[in-house]
């Protein structure tokens, strides 16, 4: 889709060379219009898309707790749960002083990188998923086992 919008600026700067030629010509200031229009919606779309891309990546949610899994901590949280860290927010004031200013152009700021995972020990406090009910309690790890992966609470 980026292709066409290029095609289209392209076809837009050739418009726009013929209409030098004949500024009052209707057909060719119909033809600019519509693929501004053209442009402008490309572009929305294309936003969209890469806006979609990132929420879906950024929602990847981890497999459902097991009762023998790792319990989970209340002091951790997922990057997941703070919406749009690490995106900007493109200035849409402009769209057309924004295709000849290099300076508007939106800048992708990457999302701070993830802490490593917690490592547990006997006596840590955490909240446990308690498999009867399917809620989380406070709860203190009494052993760990099965090489770090099950814990008993």
């Amino acid at each position: 889709m980026e292709a066409e919008l290029i095609a289209y600026r392209e076809e837009v700067a050739n418009i726009e060379s013929a209409l030098q030629a004949d500024p009052n010509n209707e057909e060719l200031l119909n033809l600019k219009t519509e693929f501004l229009e053209l442009i402008s919606e490309t572009e929305k779309l294309l936003k969209q898309e890469k806006l979609s891309a990132a929420a879906a990546a950024a929602s990847i949610t981890p497999p459902a707790v097991a009762a023998a899994s790792p319990p989970i901590s209340s002091e951790v949280s997922s990057p997941a749960s703070t919406p749009g860290s690490g995106l900007s927010t493109p200035n849409t004031a402009s769209k057309s002083s924004s295709l000849t200013d290099p300076s508007k152009q939106p800048i992708y700021q990457p999302p701070p990188p993830v802490a490593a995972p917690r490592q547990w020990s006997v006596g840590d406090r955490c909240r446990a998923l308690y498999a009867a009910d399917g809620k989380f309690y406070e709860a203190t790890i009494l052993s760990i086992g099965g090489s770090g992966q099950a814990f008993s609470v």
